[in-house]
């Protein structure tokens, strides 16, 4: 198998880092995170944020997605600060808000959510909670993290993703094999990653693609 993808500037695995220093958080790392959607660079804090982001990047249904949106004030003098926004393709907005399940179970964001939700549906707009058992994992993360460089490296000649596509008419086919059959044609595996990233290839997403991965010809939520 071939060495990872190379970003264009050098990264191979997570986005620039940046700290941002704090009284209750003195190396609060940023992660400013490539837009698949708009192009631009994201910020979001390492951990739940940055997997959030990672995790809809490739979700054909939304159009964009915003962090840090713009607070709102109720009950005279209370303000809150959604975590960001998504914006689907049908041109509805749902605001967001990322938690870890320990801490959406305490019960005084309890009450506090149960008061936002009353506002948001009062102003017809809606509000979702996001805990870390929703979120990839480990496994899930690493592929995504892969998937991202592939969209955003040098787009891989049309005519190397047409020969995967006939190198994978007969059935799956593991990504070792098709790395082998690619080799003999002076190529690395890129296009197969490019094409796992934009749904012209598919395989199984919750377990780490190795050279064991079987890849198809594809992916049904692909748009021809």
């Amino acid at each position: 198998m071939t060495s990872p993808i190379k970003h264009p500037n050098g990264n191979q695995a997570r986005p620039p880092k940046a700290k941002r220093f704090t009284v209750s958080s003195p190396v609060m790392r940023i992660y400013q995170h490539h837009s698949l959607h708009t192009g631009k660079n994201l910020r979001a804090e390492e951990g739940l944020e940055y997997k959030f982001l990672l995790q809809n990047a490739f979700k054909r249904d939304v159009a964009a997605i915003k962090t840090r949106a713009n607070s709102i004030y109720y009950d005279k003098n209370r303000r809150y600060t959604p975590d960001g926004c998504l914006r689907y393709k049908s041109g509805k907005f749902e605001w967001y808000e990322i938690k870890s399940k320990r801490s959406a179970e305490d019960p005084e964001f309890i009450a506090k959510w149960q008061r936002l939700q009353e506002v948001f549906t009062e102003r017809n707009l809606s509000l979702r909670l996001i805990t870390d058992d929703m979120l990839p994992n480990a496994e899930e993360m690493a592929n995504l993290q892969r998937f991202h460089l592939a969209y955003t490296s040098i787009k891989p000649k049309i005519e190397h993703i047409k020969l995967v596509e006939k190198l994978l008419f007969p059935g799956p086919t593991s990504l070792g094999k098709l790395a082998g059959m690619l080799r003999e044609q002076k190529l690395s595996t890129r296009p197969v990653w490019y094409g796992l990233s934009t749904g012209i290839f598919f395989t199984d997403t919750t377990k780490f693609i190795d050279s064991t991965a079987q890849i198809t010809n594809g992916d049904p939520r692909h748009d021809s």
